[in-house]
């Protein structure tokens, strides 16, 4: 068990290493949006688009957001 300062310092680190992942998952997922879209237009919006990967992280940073908010 962690005490005392060195319990804030592993709260405040593992709140840096969440906050990191969450950046670099949301500008995954904005490219993945993007790319979805352009797959959605090159196709004049008459087939189907798989969605699949932008829904996962939207659960991805929805879980991200939460161990953030409600660590301990």
């Amino acid at each position: 068990m962690v005490n005392g300062k060195w319990m804030i310092v592993t709260f405040q680190a593992s709140h840096c290493v969440l906050s990191v992942c969450l950046v670099v998952g949301l500008i995954y997922r904005f490219l993945l949006v993007a790319e979805t879209i352009e797959k959605l237009r090159s196709t004049y919006f008459e087939e189907f688009v798989d969605v699949s990967d932008v829904e996962y992280w939207d659960k991805v940073s929805d879980v991200t957001v939460n161990r953030l908010l409600y660590q301990y």
